[in-house]
């Protein structure tokens, strides 16, 4: 986007460039925070500046993208790995993720529990959420 702002004063103009920058997304929440590895489910982002509708095109399933939703996104952040989620826009503060299966990568694995962690970040505005515990969501069932 144009963060220039032009005035015009008695025949006079004047620009300030790049003189607005929005607040970065931020992520609260993520729900339910735990998805199975084959992917379908959909989860709930919550949080803040996720800016306004017109910037939110559906990105194409498995992490594809068109031009257009390069504006704004949700990824999946693994070690190794970066997916995209099919993204509703609901509202600056929300948003639905259908996501994606867990990639057939190497993977860190939780043993224990079967589990892939990964961290979801919002890009929108030319900004990105900050990884955080609040935004972490399992694979769940990953075979062993």
């Amino acid at each position: 986007p144009d963060h220039n702002l032009n005035i015009s004063l008695h025949g006079i103009k004047t620009t300030l460039s790049h003189w607005y920058h929005p607040d970065p997304p931020v992520v609260t929440a993520v729900s339910p925070s735990a998805v199975s590895y084959r992917g379908g489910g959909v989860v709930t982002i919550t949080g803040s500046n996720f800016g306004p509708a017109a910037s939110w095109t559906r990105a194409k399933p498995g992490g594809a993208q068109s031009a257009a939703s390069a504006q704004a996104r949700v990824e999946l952040l693994g070690r190794a790995v970066v997916v995209t989620c099919e993204t509703v826009y609901v509202s600056d503060a929300q948003l639905l993720c259908k996501v994606p299966p867990l990639p057939r990568q190497r993977q860190p694995v939780d043993l224990a529990a079967r589990t892939v962690a990964v961290d979801v970040v919002v890009r929108a505005q030319g900004q990105r959420s900050e990884r955080a515990p609040q935004a972490r969501l399992a694979y769940g069932g990953v075979p062993a």
